[in-house]
């Protein structure tokens, strides 16, 4: 049986390959050059596919809040968040008290103080939150970002650290 295209059968490739007769690894220098200008070429367009992929189709700002402090937090404590068109909140806070647990953000109805917490933003000081898809920002307009602790309760703390209303 013969071996497969390729295959080094001893000390030579067999098959239709261009370098047919030549040593194992012998191939010609303008083909192994060739396949890494062809593998470099793979890689960056896999790149661009998947950084188009990853942008957001809409990045139009919808609404938008000033965030203030609120309650006894430090009055240069402040943020913003902003709401695209893709139904991603956009949260950029500054100067927020230390807390010994987390930090959350919130939307809440003023109407009847009903909220609903949109995730946790971490550490730094821009995050991006998805919103759910049905979210109605007529009625949820209250951007809250509270200090929360490790304690198991999934409500709002009560220690709204910044708020403000989403226009727009």
């Amino acid at each position: 049986m013969a071996a497969p295209a390729g295959v080094d059968v001893g000390g030579s490739t067999t098959g239709d390959q261009a370098g047919v007769g030549l040593p194992a690894g012998a191939a010609r220098p303008a083909g192994k050059a060739a396949t890494a200008v062809a593998a470099a070429a793979v890689a960056v367009a896999g790149t661009a596919a998947v950084l188009r992929e990853g942008t957001p189709p809409d990045q139009a700002v919808v609404a938008s809040a000033t965030l203030a402090a609120h309650g006894s937090t430090p009055p240069q404590a402040r943020g913003v968040a902003r709401v695209s068109g893709s139904g991603e909140l956009h949260l950029h806070v500054v100067n927020l008290p230390a807390v010994p647990g987390y930090y959350e953000v919130w939307l809440i109805n003023p109407q009847n103080m009903e909220m609903f917490s949109v995730g946790v933003p971490g550490s730094g000081s821009d995050v991006l939150l998805p919103l759910p898809p049905n979210v109605d920002l007529g009625h949820c307009s209250v951007v809250d970002v509270s200090a929360e602790e490790f304690d198991n309760n999934t409500d709002h703390s009560g220690d709204g650290l910044l708020r403000g209303s989403l226009t727009g």
